[in-house]
């Protein structure tokens, strides 16, 4: 059996019945097809051919777009003018509409339409006539010609981010606003339907950011001769080239995300690694290494306070890990820390932590030698740490005839217990007496 697709006489193709599928596809259609097709089915052994009604193709031409004449006018308020707008081309004849665009309406009345048929016997020009009559309003204002057209009637258009359909996008392209990170390797899908059918097209999204952290770098300790991982592990499209330096030096010691070290004296300190992508400023992070070991007391041995004030005495130490304890004797005797007159402040540290002795109302038996004693799983560490007195400061003697002479203090402070002992100077006749005040100890 041999089946043939015919428009008028003329054959267009042809199937083999093995195929059963006797479907008949035109692409691209343009305005010669159409017209009538039918299906014929030729005779063969003896049986009669047949042949299919015939089915209409009709096919829809979108107008060109609509020409305004004049496109501007000078006009006077009041005075009629006339507006002609033309739309060539279409099939079927489209519609044109008027629209005032200072009132944002339809102008529905003072408008003509004439159809004139085009050469090829199918396709229209029409032509639309306005008289409209300006107003004051309308300066600096326009009118719109609007066509309409089955052929320019769209199939609906959805847009879908991830599976979440996007709430009025139904336009041809999609606009996504404030693209950051969060959207790379997302997908983004087109789904088109009309009555025939329905096509759907997803991408991924390729979205191009700089480098950032996923978690920052975080310093390492180990004991000396033991290897350490330093890591610099950041997200970044196209992946970064990450390079690691030691700091203040442009020597690059190593490449890639991360870094082994032995631990030794000399490998301890600040590590910097460095993350470039193309187009975006570089990343620094930095990680320290540092040696497990006994702790070091870094303090000054010599602190000073004033009688009567509330002193501090610190005990400062480097010490990886953290210190397990940190302790302070005076005289042989540790701090009794329930007496109110002493509190201890601690301020940890990245290195270590500040261990600091508060000593309310200081008394003239508080001044001496402290001992700080500071204990981690490697070692001990103890240094003696002395308070002394704060002497107050110098000042001024102004001498007259009298044998007695006023004090005037330069900057006057607030002298917390009586003045016990002067120790003055006098360089000459005619200069001032300057003085030391001290208070007992």
């Amino acid at each position: 059996m041999i089946l043939s697709f015919q428009y008028r006489t003329i054959t267009l193709a042809a199937s083999d019945a093995s195929t059963g599928d006797y479907s008949l596809r035109i692409q691209p259609v343009s305005l010669l097809d159409d017209g009538l097709f039918q299906c014929q089915v030729s005779a063969s052994d003896g049986v009669p051919g047949i042949r299919s009604h015939a089915a209409r193709l009709t096919v829809h031409v979108p107008p060109d777009p609509p020409v305004l004449t004049p496109a501007a006018l000078n006009v006077t308020a009041g005075v009629p003018v006339i507006l002609v707008c033309e739309s060539s081309g279409g099939r079927p004849a489209p519609e044109i509409q008027w629209i005032d665009n200072s009132r944002r309406e339809t102008i529905r009345t003072g408008s003509s339409v004439q159809t004139e048929l085009l050469e090829d016997g199918k396709r229209v020009k029409v032509r639309s006539r306005l008289t409209f009559t300006p107003r004051r309003a309308h300066h600096n204002s326009s009118l719109t010609c609007l066509t309409s057209n089955q052929a320019l009637n769209s199939p609906l258009t959805r847009w879908y981010h991830n599976s979440d359909i996007l709430a009025n996008e139904t336009s041809r392209t999609l606009t996504l606003w404030r693209i950051g990170r969060s959207f790379h390797q997302d997908s983004v899908s087109c789904e088109v339907s009309n009555t025939v059918g329905a096509a759907k097209k997803t991408l991924s999204l390729q979205v191009r950011y700089g480098p950032a952290f996923r978690t920052l770098p975080r310093d390492v300790m180990a004991e000396t001769g033991k290897k350490v991982t330093l890591r610099c592990d950041v997200a970044s499209h196209p992946p970064p080239t990450i390079a690691w330096l030691r700091d203040a030096s442009n020597q690059i010691l190593g490449k890639g995300r991360d870094l082994v070290v032995r631990v030794r004296p000399k490998t301890a300190g600040l590590y910097v690694c460095v993350a470039h992508v193309q187009g975006f400023p570089d990343l620094r992070g930095t990680v320290r290494v540092l040696v497990k070991g006994p702790p070091t007391i870094v303090s000054a041995g010599e602190q000073e306070g004033r009688m009567g004030d509330t002193v501090s005495l610190e005990c400062s130490t480097v010490s990886i890990p953290s210190p397990i304890r940190v302790t302070w004797t005076y005289k042989g005797r540790e701090i009794d820390l329930t007496d109110p007159r002493y509190e201890v402040v601690v301020d940890r540290q990245e290195e270590g932590l500040r261990n600091v002795l508060v000593i309310h109302d200081a008394d003239t038996h508080d001044f001496g030698a402290y001992n700080c004693s500071v204990v981690n799983e490697y070692g001990v560490a103890r240094k003696q740490i002395r308070l002394n007195e704060e002497n107050l400061p110098f000042t001024s003697l102004l001498p007259n005839r009298n044998t007695s002479y006023p004090i005037h203090l330069k900057d006057p402070p607030s002298i917390p217990s009586p003045i016990h002992r002067l120790r003055c100077k006098k360089e000459a006749k005619q200069t001032p007496l300057s003085c030391h005040a001290l208070t007992s100890r």
